[in-house]
C-alpha cells in the first residue's frame, strides 16, 4: 500500500524518505492471535507424538488412541485438529512447504529466481539435517508404504502453497502461472531430494550438497 510518512525513516535499503514523498511500503502479515498460536502448538505436539510412535511401534500399527495419550490430549481433540491418522502423517508435507516459503519470504526482494531458489534450498536442507524430526520422518515413509501414500494426499496443496510464494515474486506475464507452479514442485522435490540425500550419506556439508543437487539437475538440460 501507499502511504504518506510524516518522519524520516530507514527502509531495507537503507535509503531514507521524508514527508514530502509517498512509499510503498509492504503490507506484513498480521501476528496470529493466542487461540490460532495455541491450535498450532496443539496440532504440532500431536504431530511429533505422531511420528514418534510411527518410527517406533510402526505407522500401520499405531492407533488414533494412542498418539492422542502421547501427546496428552483426548481422542476428541486429537480428531478435532486431524480427522484421521492419515491426515497426521500427511501433515508433514504441510509444515514442509510452509518451511520452504518462509525461506524464500525470507529472501531479499533484489535476489535474482536463481539465487532465491539457492538460498531456499540452503536454508531449509540445513534446518532439516540438524534436527532428528526430518530423518524420523523419512525413515516412516521408507519403512511404510501406508504411511508414504497417506503423506503424498497433500502434495497438490503442498505444491499450490510454494507456488504462490514464488507467484509474488514472478512479473505477472502470459507464462507467470506456469512458471511459479514450476518452481513449486521443484522446490519441494530438490529441497526433499537434497535432505534425503545429505540424511542417508550423512553429509554434513550442507552447501556443496545443494551446489550438487543445482548442478547435476543444470547438467540434465545442458546436452
Amino acid at each position: 500500500m501507499t502511504i504518506y510518512v510524516t518522519l524520516w525513516y530507514p527502509s531495507r535499503n537503507g535509503m531514507r524518505r521524508s514527508v514530502t514523498s509517498a512509499a510503498s511500503v509492504p503490507v506484513r502479515a498480521a501476528i496470529p492471535d493466542v487461540k490460532t498460536r495455541k491450535q498450532q502448538l496443539v496440532r504440532e505436539i500431536i504431530w511429533d507424538a505422531a511420528t514418534s510412535l510411527f518410527a517406533e511401534k510402526g505407522y500401520d500399527e499405531t492407533t488414533v488412541d494412542e498418539i492422542a495419550q502421547a501427546a496428552g490430549v483426548s481422542p476428541r481433540s486429537c480428531f478435532r485438529y486431524f480427522a484421521n491418522k492419515s491426515e497426521i502423517m500427511a501433515y508433514s508435507l504441510v509444515s514442509f512447504a510452509e518451511q520452504i516459503i518462509a525461506a524464500i519470504d525470507a529472501c531479499p526482494k533484489t535476489c535474482s529466481m536463481r539465487e532465491v531458489f539457492r538460498r531456499m534450498m540452503l536454508q531449509v536442507v540445513e534446518d532439516a539435517v540438524k534436527h532428528p524430526r526430518p530423518r524420523r520422518v523419512f525413515e516412516i515413509l521408507k519403512r511404510w508404504p501406508a504411511a508414504d501414500a497417506a503423506h503424498s494426499t497433500r502434495m497438490a496443496d503442498a505444491q499450490a502453497m510454494v507456488s504462490g510464494a514464488f507467484a509474488k515474486r514472478i512479473p505477472k506475464n502470459r507464462t507467470a502461472g506456469l512458471a511459479a507452479a514450476l518452481l513449486g514442485g521443484l522446490a519441494i522435490q530438490m529441497t526433499g531430494v537434497t535432505i534425503r540425500w545429505c540424511i542417508e550419506r550423512e553429509q554434513s556439508d550442507v552447501e556443496a550438497a545443494v551446489n550438487e543437487t543445482l548442478a547435476t539437475f543444470g547438467q540434465l538440460f545442458s546436452a
